[in-house]
Protein backbone atom coordinates (compact mmCIF):
# COMPACT_ATOMS: atom_id res chain seq x y z
CA UNK A 1 0.00 0.00 0.00
CA UNK A 2 1.61 3.41 -1.00
CA UNK A 3 2.45 5.34 2.25
CA UNK A 4 0.57 9.01 1.26
CA UNK A 5 0.72 10.06 4.65
CA UNK A 6 4.65 9.33 4.64
CA UNK A 7 6.86 12.86 5.75
CA UNK A 8 9.54 13.54 3.50
CA UNK A 9 11.47 16.51 2.94
CA UNK A 10 12.66 18.09 -0.51
CA UNK A 11 15.57 20.07 -1.24
CA UNK A 12 14.40 21.65 -4.43
CA UNK A 13 16.71 23.60 -7.00
CA UNK A 14 20.08 22.27 -6.51
CA UNK A 15 23.26 22.76 -8.62
CA UNK A 16 25.85 20.25 -9.27
CA UNK A 17 29.20 20.75 -10.50
CA UNK A 18 27.51 20.98 -14.25
CA UNK A 19 26.56 24.09 -14.08
CA UNK A 20 29.28 26.50 -14.32
CA UNK A 21 29.05 28.32 -11.34
CA UNK A 22 29.18 25.55 -8.87
CA UNK A 23 31.55 23.50 -7.34
CA UNK A 24 29.36 20.68 -5.52
CA UNK A 25 30.01 17.60 -6.72
CA UNK A 26 26.91 14.76 -7.27
CA UNK A 27 28.61 12.36 -4.38
CA UNK A 28 29.18 14.83 -1.90
CA UNK A 29 25.33 16.20 -2.43
CA UNK A 30 24.14 12.63 -1.92
CA UNK A 31 26.28 12.48 1.52
CA UNK A 32 24.95 15.74 1.95
CA UNK A 33 20.81 14.35 1.78
CA UNK A 34 21.64 11.20 3.31
CA UNK A 35 23.33 12.80 6.58
CA UNK A 36 20.31 15.48 6.72
CA UNK A 37 17.49 13.32 6.35
CA UNK A 38 16.87 14.88 2.66
CA UNK A 39 14.33 12.60 0.68
CA UNK A 40 13.90 14.30 -2.24
CA UNK A 41 15.93 16.42 -4.45
CA UNK A 42 15.12 18.39 -7.66
CA UNK A 43 18.70 18.81 -9.30
CA UNK A 44 18.08 21.84 -11.46
CA UNK A 45 21.24 22.84 -13.43
CA UNK A 46 22.25 25.68 -15.66
CA UNK A 47 21.09 23.89 -19.49
CA UNK A 48 22.07 20.42 -18.58
CA UNK A 49 20.54 17.12 -16.99
CA UNK A 50 24.20 15.58 -16.76
CA UNK A 51 24.52 16.20 -12.81
CA UNK A 52 20.71 15.53 -11.88
CA UNK A 53 21.57 12.12 -13.91
CA UNK A 54 24.55 11.26 -12.11
CA UNK A 55 22.92 12.25 -8.64
CA UNK A 56 20.34 9.82 -9.63
CA UNK A 57 22.98 6.71 -10.55
CA UNK A 58 24.92 7.33 -7.44
CA UNK A 59 21.96 7.67 -5.36
CA UNK A 60 20.22 4.28 -5.54
CA UNK A 61 17.05 5.82 -4.81
CA UNK A 62 18.26 7.46 -1.12
CA UNK A 63 17.34 10.18 -1.99
CA UNK A 64 14.88 10.20 -4.98
CA UNK A 65 15.66 12.49 -7.65
CA UNK A 66 13.92 14.76 -9.51
CA UNK A 67 15.49 15.32 -12.76
CA UNK A 68 15.10 19.45 -13.91
CA UNK A 69 16.87 22.11 -15.80
CA UNK A 70 17.41 25.18 -15.63
CA UNK A 71 16.99 26.89 -19.11
CA UNK A 72 18.07 30.06 -20.26
CA UNK A 73 15.58 31.17 -23.03
CA UNK A 74 15.38 34.71 -24.89
CA UNK A 75 12.67 35.74 -22.19
CA UNK A 76 14.65 34.69 -18.81
CA UNK A 77 15.17 31.09 -17.05
CA UNK A 78 12.53 28.50 -16.42
CA UNK A 79 12.69 25.17 -14.97
CA UNK A 80 11.38 21.84 -16.58
CA UNK A 81 11.25 19.05 -14.30
CA UNK A 82 10.57 15.39 -14.43
CA UNK A 83 12.40 15.54 -17.73
CA UNK A 84 14.53 12.47 -19.65
CA UNK A 85 16.60 14.50 -22.46
CA UNK A 86 18.20 17.77 -22.05
CA UNK A 87 16.54 21.20 -23.73
CA UNK A 88 18.77 23.62 -25.41
CA UNK A 89 19.04 26.76 -24.38
CA UNK A 90 18.09 30.36 -26.14
CA UNK A 91 15.07 29.02 -27.91
CA UNK A 92 12.38 31.41 -26.86
CA UNK A 93 10.10 31.01 -24.01
CA UNK A 94 7.42 29.45 -25.28
CA UNK A 95 9.26 26.86 -27.42
CA UNK A 96 10.94 25.92 -24.05
CA UNK A 97 7.59 25.13 -22.39
CA UNK A 98 6.41 23.62 -25.78
CA UNK A 99 9.59 21.04 -25.16
CA UNK A 100 9.32 20.29 -21.78
CA UNK A 101 5.63 19.22 -22.14
CA UNK A 102 6.66 17.08 -25.14
CA UNK A 103 8.78 14.91 -22.42
CA UNK A 104 5.91 14.93 -19.99
CA UNK A 105 7.59 17.47 -17.92
CA UNK A 106 6.33 20.00 -15.19
CA UNK A 107 7.22 23.99 -16.07
CA UNK A 108 8.13 26.02 -12.98
CA UNK A 109 9.39 29.61 -13.04
CA UNK A 110 12.31 30.20 -10.60
CA UNK A 111 13.28 33.75 -9.03
CA UNK A 112 9.98 35.48 -11.15
CA UNK A 113 10.59 38.81 -11.80
CA UNK A 114 13.53 39.36 -9.66
CA UNK A 115 14.77 42.80 -9.61
CA UNK A 116 18.88 42.36 -9.61
CA UNK A 117 18.93 39.20 -11.74
CA UNK A 118 19.89 39.63 -15.51
CA UNK A 119 18.42 36.24 -15.73
CA UNK A 120 15.10 36.07 -14.24
CA UNK A 121 12.25 35.92 -16.06
CA UNK A 122 10.52 39.60 -15.71
CA UNK A 123 7.31 40.44 -13.78
CA UNK A 124 5.17 41.09 -16.96
CA UNK A 125 6.89 38.09 -19.11
CA UNK A 126 5.74 36.00 -16.05
CA UNK A 127 2.10 36.97 -16.14
CA UNK A 128 1.70 36.86 -19.98
CA UNK A 129 2.78 32.89 -19.98
CA UNK A 130 1.03 32.51 -16.17
CA UNK A 131 -1.62 30.07 -18.00
CA UNK A 132 1.47 28.12 -18.96
CA UNK A 133 2.96 27.58 -15.58
CA UNK A 134 2.51 24.61 -13.36
CA UNK A 135 4.45 25.60 -10.17
CA UNK A 136 6.02 29.06 -9.06
CA UNK A 137 9.35 29.17 -6.84
CA UNK A 138 8.49 31.33 -4.07
CA UNK A 139 10.80 32.18 -2.01
CA UNK A 140 14.27 31.95 -3.25
CA UNK A 141 16.59 31.96 -1.12
CA UNK A 142 19.46 33.70 -2.98
CA UNK A 143 16.30 36.71 -3.98
CA UNK A 144 18.40 39.57 -2.62
CA UNK A 145 14.96 42.07 -2.14
CA UNK A 146 11.81 40.39 0.10
CA UNK A 147 9.37 42.28 -2.28
CA UNK A 148 10.37 40.07 -5.16
CA UNK A 149 9.45 37.18 -3.09
CA UNK A 150 6.03 38.70 -1.96
CA UNK A 151 5.08 39.38 -5.35
CA UNK A 152 5.89 35.76 -6.29
CA UNK A 153 3.54 34.82 -3.41
CA UNK A 154 1.03 37.24 -4.63
CA UNK A 155 0.89 36.08 -8.18
CA UNK A 156 0.69 32.40 -7.15
CA UNK A 157 -2.68 32.71 -5.16
CA UNK A 158 -3.97 34.99 -7.68
CA UNK A 159 -3.80 32.38 -10.40
CA UNK A 160 -3.79 29.34 -8.19
CA UNK A 161 -0.49 28.25 -8.76
CA UNK A 162 1.44 25.80 -7.04
CA UNK A 163 4.64 26.93 -5.10
CA UNK A 164 7.86 26.00 -3.62
CA UNK A 165 10.57 26.85 -1.88
CA UNK A 166 13.99 26.99 -3.38
CA UNK A 167 17.24 26.89 -2.32
CA UNK A 168 19.32 27.93 -5.79
CA UNK A 169 22.16 26.31 -3.78
CA UNK A 170 25.37 26.53 -5.48
CA UNK A 171 27.28 24.83 -2.74
CA UNK A 172 26.67 22.65 0.15
CA UNK A 173 26.29 24.98 2.70
CA UNK A 174 23.59 26.40 0.70
CA UNK A 175 21.23 23.20 0.22
CA UNK A 176 19.89 23.92 3.55
CA UNK A 177 18.87 27.25 3.53
CA UNK A 178 15.18 26.31 1.75
CA UNK A 179 14.04 22.71 2.84
CA UNK A 180 10.28 22.05 3.10
CA UNK A 181 8.18 18.81 4.26
CA UNK A 182 5.43 17.48 2.02
CA UNK A 183 3.41 14.23 2.10
CA UNK A 184 5.21 11.49 0.21
CA UNK A 185 4.20 11.46 -3.52
CA UNK A 186 3.81 9.27 -6.89
CA UNK A 187 4.30 10.84 -10.30
CA UNK A 188 4.50 14.61 -11.44
CA UNK A 189 0.47 14.94 -11.38
CA UNK A 190 0.97 13.82 -7.32
CA UNK A 191 3.86 15.77 -7.14
CA UNK A 192 1.65 19.22 -7.74
CA UNK A 193 -0.92 18.28 -5.85
CA UNK A 194 1.57 17.36 -2.85
CA UNK A 195 2.45 21.16 -2.96
CA UNK A 196 -0.64 22.17 -2.34
CA UNK A 197 -1.95 20.31 0.45
CA UNK A 198 -1.87 20.39 4.21
CA UNK A 199 1.02 18.30 4.58
CA UNK A 200 3.46 20.91 2.70
CA UNK A 201 5.54 23.45 5.30
CA UNK A 202 8.85 25.25 4.67
CA UNK A 203 11.37 23.74 7.16
CA UNK A 204 14.34 25.75 6.45
CA UNK A 205 14.34 29.30 4.69
CA UNK A 206 17.26 31.67 5.22
CA UNK A 207 18.88 34.29 2.99
CA UNK A 208 22.07 32.92 1.37
CA UNK A 209 24.56 34.72 2.51
CA UNK A 210 26.03 37.38 -0.30
CA UNK A 211 29.46 36.29 -0.03
CA UNK A 212 28.27 32.56 -0.81
CA UNK A 213 26.68 34.50 -4.24
CA UNK A 214 30.11 36.14 -5.19
CA UNK A 215 32.03 32.82 -4.99
CA UNK A 216 29.43 31.55 -7.68
CA UNK A 217 30.35 34.63 -9.74
CA UNK A 218 34.22 33.76 -9.34
CA UNK A 219 33.47 30.40 -10.24
CA UNK A 220 31.54 30.79 -13.26
CA UNK A 221 34.37 33.32 -14.31
CA UNK A 222 37.19 31.55 -13.69
CA UNK A 223 36.22 28.25 -14.57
Amino acid sequence: MKQYNKKIKLAFHVHTCWSKDSLSEPADIVKHCRENGIGVIAICDHNEIGGALEVEKLAKGNPKVIIGEEIKTEKGEIIGLFLKEKISKDMSIDEAIKEIRRQGGLVCIPHPGESFRRSATSKRDVINIIEKIDIIETPNSRTLLGQDNRWAERVARKYNRATVAGSDAHNLSEIDCALVEMNQFFGKENFIRRLGDDGYRVVSISKTNIFRQLISIFVRIFS
